[in-house]
Order: structure tokens, then sequence, then C-alpha cells
């Protein structure tokens, strides 16, 4: 933390989270549209029970609009919003180029009134090209290890939520302990002792702040 104040950390950590839900989302409900048309009308409404939301839709079309903006806080705009906010506050920090994605993403949201799996695809795409900016041209020190932290809590926390399946997450953990020794020397691996999903997850996303420590 030397290098960083609290605020900028807790923003890096938080691009990850935004970002990585978002991509989760998108893929996840482009899944469900074809099995909305063709299997199970209420496969949308299954999905984001999961996580918390109650929604409706009268078509699949409908339920593409309605993940995309019509959720007041659980939408894919919600979520790209909310990274962009934490990237204005860092803009001596996120590079130009990983800045203008995010900004395509979300302005792509805002001024498109109807929301298909094209141009859901589109975006998820973009969003490739971002990682790629962070992991790959990002010099590999605290500011991509803080995304990436915040990138891996959050495929924890939905992957478990919406497949409650603990095996799917040990590798994601295994990458989560890494990052936290890299961040901090100090940091406890967190280990998997329990098949209580709701306790691990509790620990998983308490971690953060072992890290930055928002009480110091």
């Amino acid at each position: 933390m030397r290098y960083f104040s609290i605020r900028n950390a807790d923003s890096l950590y938080w691009i990850g989270r935004y970002l990585q839900r978002f991509e989760i989302v998108a893929k996840e409900s482009i899944k469900s549209f074809d099995l909305i048309i063709d299997i199970n009308f209420d496969e949308g409404k299954e999905l984001f029970s999961k996580m918390g939301y109650n929604i409706d839709y009268k078509n699949s079309k409908d339920f593409l609009n309605v993940i995309a903006k019509g959720l007041e806080n659980g939408s894919l705009l919600y979520y790209i919003r909310n990274a962009r906010e934490n990237a204005i506050v860092l803009r001596d920090t996120i590079d130009d180029e990983a800045f203008r994605s995010i900004n395509i993403i979300y302005n792509e949201l805002v001024l498109n009134a109807k929301i298909d799996t094209k141009k859901l695809e589109s975006l998820i795409r973009e969003l490739d090209r971002f990682w790629g900016l962070i992991f790959v041209k990002t010099f590999r020190g605290k500011t991509q290890a803080f995304i990436e932290f915040g990138q891996i809590v959050e495929a924890i926390d939905l992957k478990l939520r919406l497949f409650g399946d603990l095996s799917m997450v040990l590798l994601d953990l295994d990458k989560l302990n890494v990052l936290g020794k890299i961040l901090d020397k100090n940091f406890e691996a967190i280990e998997l002792k329990s098949s209580n999903i709701n306790l691990f997850l509790d620990v998983v996303n308490s971690k953060i702040g072992s890290i930055i420590k928002y009480d110091s």
C-alpha cells in the first residue's frame, strides 16, 4: 500500500469486480436468451433470482433490454457505470486505451435504445480488449494486481451463486491467494475448510479488508 491511497486501491479493486460481473452476467444472459425462446420462458427469471433479483419480461428480446438497462442496481449499465466512475478516479493510473474501452461499453449501452445478442457479444469483445490492455500492456505491479484481485473475487462469488459448485472455483482460489501475497506479505491464504458456500463467500469477500486496511 506504500504507493496507493486507500481510495485508489479500492477503486482498482471495484473496477475488477464490476467488470467481471458485467462479463459473467452478459455471457449467462445470452445463454438464457436462447433458452427463453425454445425451452423455458422463465429461464431469465431463474438466472437472476440466483443473484437476488426479481425480473419480469414480455419475451426474449425484452429480457435483454431489462437486464441491459432495466434493473435499478443490477443491470449491465449499472455495472459499467460504476466501473467507469471508479476509472475516472484513476485517470492518472489507468491507461488511456483501457479507459476508452470502458467508455465505449458505457456509451453503447446508454445510446442504444434496444440491445440484442450481437450488441452484447460486441461489448464482451470490447471488455476482452480491456483485460488484454490491463494484463499485457500495463506494468505488472499493484495496479494490475488490485484489479485482478477484484476480478477473481467476483468470479468466485458469481460462479458459486449461479452454479453452487465449490470445485469450479479451486483454480480461482489459488490465483487469489497468490495475488493476496503480492499485495500484502502478511496475507493469510484462504482455505476451503467447509462445504458451506455462504460461509466461504463471506471469507472471500472480506479478504480485501485485510489488504487495503480501510480502518487504519
